[in-house]
């Protein structure tokens, strides 16, 4: 067993027990692509397999099992070197993900790296400027001003990977929007999920 699959077995198993060893393995495919691609073009600071199991795969599947059954499309806003999108493509096959990143050298990577996924797509530029179908709106990493003009004009569910600091702030500036108790990550000291939805104005 590899490490990587070892730390996967030790970490996220008890969270996701439905995990197949095809999912781990895609899921591996994807950390030694981007540990190999990391020097040239700095794709994560989280390098080390137990963090990146934890923060990269973990927080992502996460987020995938916190959003309902369903074949829906969604988009992963700022997705850097494809997280959460690429896991979360990987472990819910019924839908497909257009994964957003405004650096082309990252959505080269992405696409190099989803090639054997046949639920993704990947789109380089601004999110606001993308005209992109979406029921579900995912992002670890992009700030709420990017995100926000994208949900005012496409109305969409949103689920959001935020850090301890970040639950408050977002929660009330965002417009129009209704959302659930935030979902804790099952690891200590590394934030939540929070799930919101579109209400018609008054």
């Amino acid at each position: 067993m590899s490490e990587f699959a070892a730390m996967v077995e030790r970490h996220l198993r008890p969270h996701f027990p439905a995990l197949t060893k095809a999912q781990i393995a895609a899921m591996q495919a994807h950390y030694d692509l981007m540990m190999r691609w990391n020097p040239r073009i700095n794709l994560t600071a989280i390098t080390g397999v137990e963090e990146a199991v934890k923060r990269h795969y973990g927080e992502s599947l996460a987020l995938a099992a916190a959003i309902p059954e369903g074949s829906w499309r969604m988009v992963d806003a700022g997705s850097g070197p494809g997280i959460p999108g690429v896991p979360i493509a990987i472990m819910r096959p019924e839908c497909h993900v257009t994964m957003v990143e405004l650096d082309v050298r990252k959505g080269v990577f992405i696409r190099e790296a989803t090639l054997a996924l046949t639920n993704t797509a990947v789109r380089n530029g601004r999110l606001a400027k993308l005209e992109l179908p979406c029921d579900w709106l995912v992002s670890r990493a992009l700030h709420r001003d990017e995100l926000i003009p994208f949900v005012k004009e496409q109305p969409c569910r949103v689920a959001l990977l935020l850090s301890d600091d970040q639950v408050s702030p977002t929660v009330t500036e965002w417009k129009r929007m209704r959302w659930d108790e935030p979902v804790r990550l099952p690891w200590p000291g590394q934030g939540c999920i929070l799930r919101g939805e579109p209400v018609a104005a008054e």
